[in-house]
């Protein structure tokens, strides 16, 4: 009996190993794609710019102070299925996080983040940056 428990441990840990192994493949198999640029369309911020920055697990892209309604480049690789959030920083309120879309198309698409007042879309295409 002590065995067969063992035995099926042993099991568990190897599947568990081989299923972590199998899902770090799928996702270095997931095709890139490139966010081009991002347009501030509504600020966060009452005064002064906005100082927007994009995550996928960490922090990818930041920058100090964007002017509303022009589109910024942003040249920064993604991957189909990535959830990217977005945020604004300053002194006074850090980290307002302004909304998430995922990377879906394998082409050109648009990602749309709204919250905490403000809207800002980024674009982006098939393929690494």
């Amino acid at each position: 009996m002590l065995r067969q428990a063992r035995i099926a441990g042993i099991a568990v840990i190897l599947a568990a190993g081989l299923g972590s192994g199998l899902a770090a493949q799928a996702e270095a198999k997931r095709p890139p794609a490139c966010i081009t640029k991002l347009i501030i369309d509504r600020q966060e911020d009452d005064n002064g710019n906005d100082a927007p920055y994009l995550t996928v697990n960490t922090k990818f892209w930041e920058v100090d102070s964007l002017k509303q309604d022009v589109w910024h480049t942003v040249f920064r690789t993604v991957h189909v299925g990535d959830e990217v959030k977005a945020y604004e920083h300053d002194a006074l309120d850090p980290d307002d996080r302004i909304g998430k879309d995922v990377v879906t198309g394998f082409n050109r698409g648009t990602l749309v983040f709204k919250g905490d007042g403000a809207k800002y879309r980024a674009q982006y295409r098939g393929g690494a940056c």
